[in-house]
């Protein structure tokens, strides 16, 4: 059943399916009863005009299911860049399960990595700058809103150490190099180790 399934979705692919249905009713349906065949489902999808974040996040976890770490870690890092090219995030990032999973698989750097992304993918902020053209109006707003909040915050704490990256991050794109040193030693003062993870992270390059 789950094979005639795969060549059916398959089929559609080709015909310009609507998205919500194939994401929301069809597809979960065949990674629930066959991750392996759900895989090569994907591998159609992805050379089709459907959204890409949506394609690997299926990825993501039907390699879950499949209990592959390794490939579930390289989907996760395309679907980080595919997300940035869009401007934003999925409506339901696969972030939680892929926490979850590395935690039971022991690889517990990649899962600090999961949460710290999670963490920022909350902020609203975050979303507003994730893209790679976003304008100049736009990120000055942004840096009025992060001075805002980071004059009404503690000096110590990862969300303090976010705040500072994301301003870090608004004033390199606005081309104020100087400016964002400052931010980033903030960062690193408040909580060092989530400043040299956002300092490394392309998501805020």
């Amino acid at each position: 059943m789950s094979a005639l399934n795969a060549e059916t979705l398959i089929q559609k692919l080709a015909h310009n399916p609507d998205e919500a249905v194939f994401f929301d009713r069809e597809l979960p349906q065949l990674l629930e009863e066959d991750p392996r065949a759900a895989l090569r489902v994907l591998e159609h999808a992805e050379k089709s005009s459907l959204s890409l974040p949506r394609v690997l996040t299926a990825r993501i976890l039907a390699l879950i299911a499949l209990r592959e770490a390794k490939a579930a870690f390289d989907a996760y890092r395309g679907y980080l860049e595919a997300c940035r090219a869009a401007g934003g995030f999925n409506l339901e990032p696969p972030l939680d399960a892929l926490e979850l999973f590395f935690e039971q698989v022991n690889e517990r750097a990649w899962a600090t990595e999961v949460r710290e992304v999670a963490a920022m993918e909350c902020n609203e902020i975050f979303n507003r700058i994730l893209g790679t053209e976003v304008p100049h109006e736009e990120l000055h707003s942004v840096s009025i809103t992060l001075d805002v909040q980071l004059e009404s915050a503690s000096e110590t704490g990862a969300e303090v150490a976010r705040a500072c990256a994301l301003k870090a991050c608004v004033l390199t794109k606005l081309g104020q190099k100087t400016e964002a040193l400052k931010f980033w030693k903030k960062a690193k003062a408040a909580a060092p180790d989530v400043a040299e993870f956002w300092s490394t992270n392309s998501l805020l390059a």
